[in-house]
């Protein structure tokens, strides 16, 4: 068995970091109104982009929000390049160091999906489109995924595999796909009720709109923004479903058991910021921990998804049967 890559590791995680701190100026960049403060791309004012004069981007009026919010606008764009820049070292690195297909696979995937997201933000500029905006947000979940993704194959623990257990996995391994999958529309739902500027088309929470649950009257905006509560309902009864196949079948194991528990915070706190959303009129910090704290649900999802599968009861090559107890054991 090959022995760990640690540097390789540590440098991914730090660039999972990197790009979930650009989700979060991208988030806060949408959540001002500042996406075209800016308006030229791949130029800053027709300068460089690296090489624009501070005066034009951190003056006063320049780190206002809105129309005026050029520091964050061009922030991220600086901050987008340099993620570029990490993921592509990486992806250069993994090719090199690490002769695994899977890995390799990933490393391509992750430098195209950095490229696509680049341009995808250029166009989205230059053609002042918010449907470009729209993908442009879906892909850079698609994209976080894609690096948790090596980050985990890059463990320590990964070649070694989490520890063998009798059962069978199989009902909390799918559960916990299916709520990833649903996790992830609902942040494709978010995306058009924040671009659309939907939110407010339901003013009261947890009712809609007049002290009614369901909404009396229907446009888009309402039933996209009611979409995205019924959603939120439906991922909060698939937790509980994952969370108690999980207790009920591997309820010793920590690293499992603890990522669901972090999966029930997440959702609490997720909750707790939509409806402070609606209730404080789209506060600009709240509604950005809002998108970023989704990212954060989706991940977790992923990650618990990515280990019951590796770690999974699987028969030997040509075995009609599951692996008795001891084979597991001696596995592990």
């Amino acid at each position: 068995m090959k022995s760990p890559n640690r540097p390789l590791y540590f440098y991914s995680l730090f660039v999972v970091l990197a790009t979930l701190g650009l989700i979060f100026l991208g988030a806060l960049v949408t959540s001002n109104n500042a996406g075209m403060s800016v308006p030229d791309w791949p130029t800053t004012f027709n300068y460089n982009m690296y090489t624009v004069p501070f005066a034009k981007w951190l003056t006063p009026q320049a780190m206002q929000m809105g129309d005026g919010g050029v520091f964050w606008e061009h922030s991220h764009r600086l901050l987008a390049s340099f993620v570029g820049l990490l993921t592509t070292a990486l992806a250069i690195w993994m090719w090199i160091a690490d002769s695994r297909r899977g890995i390799r696979v990933l490393a391509v995937v992750s430098f195209v999906l950095v490229v696509a997201q680049g341009i995808l933000g250029g166009l989205r500029v230059t053609h002042n489109s918010l449907t470009l905006a729209m993908i442009h947000g879906c892909v850079a979940q698609a994209f976080l995924c894609i690096l948790i993704a090596i980050a985990l194959m890059l463990s320590p623990r990964w070649e070694s595999g989490w520890k063998f257990r009798a059962g069978n996995y199989r009902s909390l391994l799918i559960a916990s796909w299916v709520l990833f999958g649903t996790v992830y529309l609902q942040l494709i739902v978010a995306a058009i009720v924040r671009h659309e500027h939907a939110w407010s088309a339901l003013p009261q929470f947890p009712y809609s709109i007049n002290n009614h649950f369901m909404p009396p009257v229907h446009n888009f905006a309402i039933d996209i923004h009611f979409g995205h509560r019924v959603l939120a309902a439906v991922i909060c009864v698939m937790i509980l479903w994952v969370s108690a196949l999980a207790f009920k079948k591997l309820r010793n194991d920590l690293s499992v058991v603890g990522t669901v528990m972090l999966l029930i915070g997440l959702t609490a706190f997720q909750i707790s910021l939509g409806a402070h959303i609606i209730w404080l009129q789209r506060p600009p910090v709240t509604t950005t921990l809002h998108v970023v704290n989704g990212a954060l649900i989706l991940a977790t999802s992923f990650v618990l998804a990515m280990r019951l599968g590796h770690y999974q009861p699987r028969p030997s090559i040509g075995s009609k049967t599951e692996p008795s107890r001891a084979e597991l054991e001696v596995a592990a």
